[in-house]
């Protein structure tokens, strides 16, 4: 798959480039990223998955509901065209939307509340193409794999990626009358340009814009299914990626912790080839271990940037407590 991904135009970034001097640890050779779109790695994907033995994707439909039976216990799916396909194990991998919880609810089995805490963001993003692809960077990267930061009472990161393509997100308060400019190209462009490190990149003889700017949703952060009175897993059903955990979108955590989670899962169903209760404990075991850091870490960040930039705005402290969040949608 790597070895797709760079032929398709990606590139490997060495993260100890932006590490302060001093002498290499252990590990250090781990830390590189890989430069590339959602898109291009989604396909580079897909063709993977679709040169597998025995593997069949279908296009075009949708999962309506879950079969079941008493234990209670998944035993397959039902199509939105009606079709019955038993299944051994259903794993849900349909995003933040956990799909999962509606077909259970359906379905009349348990659903476990999750655990919930805001990200209070709001963002908009435009894609560039840089114009000389044998060229150097228009600037440095003071991130390593990004250029930007987190300033007084915005965020502004610049993401490169494959076939000099390049992104630059802006984050701010949900509310923020002044920031809400940005969806107009002429602002976003003149806000590129006042913020640190971007003003080169957005040069118009560097690179030149691949479309509007665009609003960007930014959800909560998510732990399905830990949230107060934990339910016993229903056996035959899993979730991964971010079906299962979603963190503050800024911090560029999702993907990486995505894949962590889904070779973990894979590890453990050839530990437990039955998709039993033992299956669905060790999943919420290694939910616990793996994804509940990660959730906490990105609750934490959400409240520092939020209470950071209502500081920096006039605006009152967030209150003390934040109550349990529970579903979302």
């Amino acid at each position: 798959v790597l070895d797709a991904a760079l032929a398709e135009g990606a590139r490997l970034a060495d993260l100890t480039a932006a590490a302060p001097p001093g002498p290499a640890e252990p590990g250090d050779e781990e830390l590189v990223t890989l430069l590339v779109r959602r898109s291009v790695l989604d396909l580079v994907l897909h063709r993977a998955a679709s040169a597998l033995p025995r593997v069949t994707i279908s296009h075009r439909t949708t999962v309506a509901g879950v079969l079941s039976a008493p234990g209670p216990r998944v035993t397959g799916v039902v199509t939105d065209g009606g079709e019955r396909i038993p299944a051994g194990l259903v794993v849900d991998a349909c995003g933040r939307r956990a799909a999962s919880r509606s077909w259970l609810a359906s379905a009349g089995l348990p659903v476990a509340a999750d655990l919930t805490g805001p990200s209070r963001l709001h963002a908009f993003g435009r894609f560039y193409r840089l114009l000389d692809p044998y060229g150097p960077p228009p600037g440095p990267l003071n991130r390593a794999n990004a250029a930007g930061g987190v300033w007084d009472h915005y965020s502004a990161v610049l993401h490169p990626a494959d076939n000099e393509v390049f992104a630059i997100t802006f984050g701010a308060l949900p509310g923020d009358r002044a920031m809400a400019a940005l969806r107009t190209p002429a602002a976003f462009t003149a806000a590129c340009r006042l913020s640190p490190y971007l003003t080169p990149w957005v040069d118009e003889g560097a690179a030149r814009s691949l479309g509007p700017v665009r609003a960007i949703a930014m959800p909560p952060n998510v732990l399905r299914g830990a949230g107060p009175g934990r339910r016993r897993p229903v056996a035959g059903l899993l979730r991964t990626g971010d079906a299962a955990c979603v963190t503050d979108p800024m911090f560029g955590r999702g993907l990486s912790l995505a894949l962590a989670h889904a070779f973990g899962l894979a590890d453990l169903i050839g530990e437990h080839p039955v998709a039993d209760e033992r299956l669905g404990l060790a999943a919420a075991d290694l939910a616990d271990r793996l994804l509940r850091p990660w959730y906490e870490q990105g609750v934490h960040d959400s409240r520092s940037r939020t209470e950071r930039w209502r500081a920096a705005a006039g605006a009152p402290p967030l209150a003390e407590s934040v109550p349990p969040g529970g579903p979302v949608p």
